[in-house]
């Protein structure tokens, strides 16, 4: 069994020929998609998805019978993609995209799987996380190491728990204990193999773009064959009668993930700060606080105009947030909130909008009560 990675430079011309090729709902989203970029994202991951699938079902890509359902709010409009109708259920798909690359992966048969890519121009972010993310005693390591290489190291560790947590289903904060990181002295990259996953396999794979690094999780016996060349397809008829092909820049393999040692564990620790009387009206006013703080770190964080302008359940990937946004907001309301400390894992249950954080914050009584 073999699952197979396409990616996509998002250009203009890639953004109009895509545009083409969605299907009703998708055109409403991108319309609706707040943020320029990632509109354009959007369009051509789904655009690839499409022609992917047109080649291996023989239909027109508008005809592939794309469906999606997000996992945390049960909305139809966004979440990852799946093939309904019969035989859906045996395909596996799963899409990214960071700055100028989008990769999607196809399998027929071959289990559930992730794909995941990110851009270099973010790894100074990721790095201000890296305590946090992989533990503490791989600090001394990261801090010995040149500022390029510990970067790279980190995005790389980064980009294979994604992919992880895509195919597994997992939370974040659980994908990067169970992958279990690893740096050695000169940056190299290990993370947990299938006998330590339970049959998982985490591989890095070469990206198609020069400041970009990806990552592929599958079962243990699936292959991973990545397309050295962008096919999209012409909107009226299967790809296998007429195609358009877009160069990609040449490959650049990221550091690669391969078999290691056991993986690590992160821990949680106590909060402080007064918990909120569980009334009623303590309930509705913490998560009426919740809600406007969540709003103002989300503003400042992404630059979007007034805090009160995001919708409570406006998916986040129509804002342009990804789950490394989402992961610095939710670092800065533990400081807001008087936190010292959530556990990762019960953190990163990444929420898509901002009434699912202000229900998973409440859920855990923590109030912004200690927000200074």
């Amino acid at each position: 069994m073999t699952a197979d990675v396409h990616q996509a430079l998002v250009t203009r011309a890639a953004v109009r020929h895509c545009a083409g090729l969605l299907g009703p709902v998708e055109r409403e989203r991108a319309a609706g998609t707040r943020d320029s970029a990632a509109a354009d994202r959007f369009v051509v991951a789904r655009g690839l998805l499409r022609s992917v699938l047109a080649v291996r079902l023989g239909v027109p890509p508008p005809d592939v019978p794309l469906t999606a359902r997000c996992p945390a709010c049960g909305a139809a409009d966004h979440g990852p993609p799946r093939l309904a109708g019969a035989g859906g259920a045996r395909w596996s798909l799963s899409v990214a995209h960071a700055g100028d690359l989008v990769a999607v992966a196809v399998g027929d048969r071959t289990g559930p799987l992730g794909v995941d890519v990110e851009t270099a121009r973010r790894a100074a972010r990721v790095e201000e996380l890296a305590p946090r993310l992989f533990g503490a005693g791989q600090g001394p390591r990261l801090a010995r190491l040149p500022v390029p290489v510990r970067r790279a190291a980190v995005l790389a560790a980064w980009t294979a728990a994604e992919s992880y947590a895509k195919a597994t289903g997992a939370a974040l904060g659980p994908a990067l204990a169970r992958v279990g990181a690893r740096f050695d002295d000169r940056g190299r990259v290990t993370v947990a193999g299938p006998g330590d996953l339970a049959g998982w396999w985490v591989r890095g794979v070469p990206a198609h773009a020069a400041d970009c690094v990806a990552a592929v999780t599958t079962r243990r016996r699936t292959a991973v064959r990545v397309h050295p060349r962008t096919v999209l397809a012409i909107a009226d008829r299967p790809p296998a009668d007429r195609r358009t092909v877009l160069p990609a820049a040449g490959p650049s393999a990221g550091p690669r993930a391969g078999p290691a040692t056991a993986a690590s564990a992160h821990t949680g620790a106590s909060t402080r700060g007064e918990v909120m009387e569980d009334t009623e009206d303590g309930a509705a006013a913490r998560s009426a606080a919740l809600e406007e703080l969540v709003r103002a770190r989300l503003a400042e964080r992404i630059g979007v105009g007034p805090a009160h302008g995001i919708g409570r359940e406006e998916p986040f990937a129509d804002l342009g947030v990804d789950s490394l946004d989402i992961v610095a907001v939710l670092a800065t309301l533990e400081r807001e909130c008087g936190v010292e400390r959530i556990a990762d894992g019960e953190l990163w249950d990444l929420a898509d909008s901002v009434g699912a954080l202000v229900r998973h914050l409440s859920a855990h009584g923590r109030p912004p009560g200690g927000a200074r």
